[in-house]
């Protein structure tokens, strides 16, 4: 009979894979692995599969969060959602002040209206 407690490799690769999913964190799923981080970059560096597999944990996490930042945005934070709206439209929500190092400035006087209509039409 195999003993199904026994960790083996192939289950640690697993386990840190899946708190890396999670938790988009390599400390926190090493450690919760029973893995130092350095046999975790290790494999990284010398397992294609494994390198792949990293690669699409950390994908579906940073998916996971998305969807809690989409949340936490809709409930509570502007300043989230203003970040959420850039980078899901960028064409549409991005800074669009571009610095050329000529700034010129034009005054005017609010009690001619002339040069505020003026103003308006630049």
């Amino acid at each position: 009979m195999e003993d199904t407690t026994r960790t083996t490799p192939e289950k640690s690769r697993a386990l840190f894979l899946t708190l890396l999913e999670e938790t988009g964190n390599v400390t926190y799923a090493a450690a919760g692995a029973s893995l130092d981080r350095s046999t975790v970059y290790r494999w990284r560096r010398e397992d294609p599969e494994f390198r792949q597999a990293w690669t699409d944990a950390n994908e579906l996490g940073a998916y996971g969060m998305e969807d809690i930042a989409r949340k936490r945005a809709a409930e509570s934070s502007d300043v989230l959602l203003i970040f959420m709206l850039k980078g899901a439209f960028p064409e549409k929500y991005r800074e669009n002040i571009h610095a050329t190092g000529d700034v010129s400035l034009k005054v005017i006087d609010l009690a001619d209206t002339d040069e505020v209509d003026d103003a308006d039409d630049a």
